[in-house]
């Protein structure tokens, strides 16, 4: 039962509607029925009633045929993160040069990857969604280890705060790949910052926010 049709008893209520309807099931299904009872039971322990009260009702009003639907596309959703996930892993582990590939877009890809996994932390997303991502960020992480040849700090003339210096594989320097990727960045930067910046001032001006951190967050992902 939804915590919404329960009726509250207190000193102002003399009469309480009570209709009591009774029939016969199978050891089987009640068995079934009990084991439902305490699962809902232990994950509202741990994710609240309100998201187990969501889940009741989805039982009880969603179509049957709707509810065979979205299982079937969460389940090819999952296969075909694998696939991906797979294949991705294939080509990174035989691949020997950075020749043809941009250095830039794995970095900008990672930062990406970590910033949508934190937004969906602090969204409450399912687990399904969650692994997924979290997933996704380790391939990434995995994939930029293999192109850095070396990761360092370097002292700046003026500053006590030094540089993060990122030096990629010789094979990605030695390339032309290294001129064009460089430019395309810097093309993009140029459209990129102005709308990062604007569309921050416009959702903090208009938009709700938990705190600063889903501000920050919710304006990087989108």
């Amino acid at each position: 039962i939804m915590a919404d049709r329960y009726i509250a008893i207190n000193e102002t209520v003399s009469e309480l509607p009570l209709e009591l309807t009774f029939s016969v099931t199978s050891l089987m299904r009640w068995m079934l029925t009990e084991q439902m009872q305490q699962s809902l039971q232990q994950q509202a322990g741990l994710h609240g009633e309100a998201t187990m009260d969501e889940m009741r009702r989805m039982f009880a009003e969603t179509s049957p045929w709707l509810l065979a639907v979205t299982a079937c596309v969460s389940m090819l959703h999952t296969i075909f993160d694998v696939l991906a996930f797979k294949n991705d892993i294939s080509f990174w582990r035989n691949n020997k040069s950075m020749k043809g590939l941009s250095f830039r877009s794995m970095i900008i890809n990672l930062f990406f990857q970590t910033v949508i996994f934190l937004y969906l932390a602090d969204n409450d997303t399912s687990y399904m969604i969650l692994v997924s991502s979290g997933v996704g960020l380790a391939i990434e992480a995995w994939k930029c280890k293999k192109a850095i040849k070396s990761i360092s700090f370097v002292p700046r003339e003026g500053s006590r705060i030094p540089s993060l210096q990122i030096v990629p594989a010789d094979s990605y320097t030695l390339s032309p790949t290294k001129l064009y990727d460089e430019e395309a960045m810097r093309y993009l930067s140029h459209a990129m910052y102005p709308l990062v910046v604007g569309y921050s001032a416009y959702s903090l001006a208009y938009d709700t926010h938990k705190s600063w951190y889903s501000w920050v967050l919710g304006s990087t992902v989108n």
